[in-house]
């Protein structure tokens, strides 16, 4: 089968996940592995402009650049996709000044001259004309080492070297007989003359002795406390070439804090044990990590009074739902117990095992269920987990077609949905995305909200699933419109809730019962179903898993970005999530999302 793209053609390329991507079919670099797919498919090596980066994509992902350029480009309004169009133009534009020339001749020389201009200048050589070439390479290679160091980050505690000083010593003539190789420090070394403080020092040690040696009997009276009081500013020490310096060194300037400053190391001093105790203590005032509720098993048989009053007439269609966590455990119980057909899977097949003896089927992979469904649920923990089950290994997408619709009901960006939208409606298939709004609780109540957005037609199918799961649903538009709305709701939340856990805080270092707190809470028009429950949630201190805290620090990262891509200010919902973020780091990010009180609080 003869290749509809060759060498030097200007594509647009799609990669999964991914938008429509300028581009040009090249030769493969000698880092590039072969394509996957071997001899099965024809793949082509394509350059992307402006990331620069190349990729091997088969050829029913490649379209003409010209004939789909006027469409595709108004498609895509980020800064760096106009930054790859206005790159693949301007090299369009010099190709075609110089056509006397191979075109990839061209290409290589433009890349190659720009990761040239980025590339760093070598560093002037640092030697005197009258030194011998063997003095050169020791100057070379001891400054290579030394702008190392300089350039290495200090860690506070650990030993720093005062440069100027070790350039002082005698033991080094090279540097002595080379003035301006100091300088190339940015410092200026004002006498070669070591200090007498630092002579006596050395001179008081047998010329034999190690300067290991030295430096463990030093360590070992400055522990007993012999040594304390005898110097006020502790010199810091070069275990590398066994040089020592002295505060009493006639250069007047350091190029770290020495160690008496108190930024640096506290080894030196006598009281140094008990002085890290004390921080310590202050530090470890913080409890140790609240372990997690277990939570109890679903009961799948107890239908509840909310589901019982609604009298559902159930669709006759065949139901898949991928992820049986903490809310699509609860959402699938529901639709079983309203007469559903539900066919479902999970990352781990044990959760299933109680579903498939209450009248579920299971699929042995997202595939599978998309197979054996009509429409199909997906409900997993981020963005990151619902691309993978769209087009991961036996994902959702070989599957989707016209016969079938995909609900997402992950909590996702805009963007996120987008791809997976594209993707879907590209093999034939429908796609919604039904964001909820609600906790653990109200999923298994099915009082949940949904908010949905995408095709008219699959949310018409859905409303039996959606009577089920929640009171209400609510379709809004094109996609990404729930998704957004989705985030708004899920920012006020979490800057609510971190309000209440800094409150609580407060109210606690202050003396007063939270208890009380509470009962006069309840009274005010403050008061609603979250705030009582999270707040209840503090006073107990168990923090059974309703909302985890992870995925309310996940939706306000989103939020974030979706603020940035806006140019929309949200600087209390980035203080919200800096402390939900540092209580997740402080494990408790499986718990229930109150938890961050335990952050708020010690």
């Amino acid at each position: 089968m003869a290749e509809a793209f060759k060498i030097g053609d200007f594509v647009w390329a799609k990669m999964k996940g991914f938008p429509p991507w300028p581009g040009r079919v090249s030769n493969p670099p000698k880092d590039l592995k072969n394509p996957k797919g071997g001899k099965k498919t024809v793949s082509h090596c394509i350059f992307f402009f402006g990331s620069k980066n190349y990729a091997w994509i088969e050829e029913n992902n490649l379209k003409p650049y010209t004939d789909y350029k006027e469409t595709l480009v108004k498609g895509n309004k980020s800064g760096v996709f106009r930054e790859a169009v206005e790159a693949i133009e301007e090299f369009i534009k010099n190709k075609g000044e110089s056509v006397q020339e191979d075109p990839d001749d061209v290409f290589n020389r433009l890349v190659e001259s720009a990761e040239k201009s980025k590339a760093k200048p070598k560093p002037k050589k640092l030697f005197c004309e009258d030194c011998s070439s063997q003095q050169q390479d020791k100057v070379e290679d001891f400054s290579e080492r030394m702008r190392a160091y300089v350039n290495y980050p200090k860690i506070p505690g650990h030993p720093t070297v005062d440069l100027q000083e070790y350039f002082s010593l005698p033991t080094n003539p090279i540097l002595h007989s080379l003035p301006s190789f100091a300088s190339a420090f940015g410092k200026e070394v004002t006498s070669a003359k070591p200090s007498p403080a630092a002579a006596s020092k050395r001179e008081s040690s047998p010329p034999s002795q190690p300067a290991s040696a030295a430096k463990r009997k030093r360590t070992k009276r400055s522990e007993s406390g012999e040594d304390a009081g005898a110097d006020k500013e502790p010199a810091a020490s070069y275990e590398a070439n066994g040089g020592d310096s002295d505060s009493g060194s006639t250069v007047p300037h350091r190029l770290t804090p020495t160690a008496g400053s108190g930024l640096g190391n506290h080894a030196s001093t006598p009281s140094s044990s008990s002085f890290r105790k004390a921080q310590r203590s202050n530090l470890l005032e913080r409890p140790s990590n609240i372990m997690r509720p277990i939570t109890p098993p679903l009961d799948l048989e107890n239908v509840s009074q909310t589901l019982k009053e609604k009298n559902i007439n159930p669709s006759p269609l065949k139901f898949g739902f991928l992820g049986l966590g903490i809310m699509g455990s609860g959402i699938v119980k529901n639709l079983l117990n309203s007469g559903h057909s539900v066919v479902v899977w999970n990352r781990t097949p044990d959760k299933c095992k109680d579903f498939v003896k209450v009248g579920a089927e299971e699929g042995l992979t997202p595939s599978d269920v998309v197979q054996m469904s009509d429409i199909t649920f997906s409900c997993v923990s981020d963005p990151q987990a619902a691309k993978d089950m769209v087009f991961g290994n036996c994902g959702v997408l070989p599957e989707a077609g016209p016969s079938k619709g995909y609900v997402e009901m992950t909590g996702i960006d805009a963007e996120t949905s987008q791809d997976i939208a594209e993707a879907i409606v590209g093999k034939g298939g429908r796609y919604l995305e039904a964001q909820v709004q609600g906790s653990k609780t109200q999923a298994e109540e099915g009082t949940l909200v949904i908010l949905a957005a995408g095709d008219r037609n699959l949310f018409d199918d859905c409303q039996s699933c959606f009577e089920a799961m929640g009171n209400n649903s609510f379709y809004l538009g094109e996609v990404g419109n729930a998704s957004k709305m989705n985030l708004v709701l899920q920012l006020m939340a979490g800057v609510t809730l971190a309000g209440l856990a800094e409150g609580m805080a407060l109210a606690d270092r202050a003396g007063l019962q939270q208890r009380d707190v509470l009962e006069v809470m309840e009274l005010t028009s403050i008061a609603c179903p979250t705030i009582i429950d999270k707040c209840k949630a503090i006073i107990e201190g168990e923090f059974n898993t309703h909302l985890p805290l992870q995925h309310m620090q996940k939706d306000l990262k989103l939020s974030l970005s979706l603020g940035d891509q806006l140019e929309q200010p949200l600087p209390l919902t980035a203080t919200a999530n800096e402390v939900f973020k540092h209580a997740k780091r402080l494990g408790y990010g499986s718990h229930d999302a109150s938890a961050v009180y335990i952050r708020a609080r010690f």
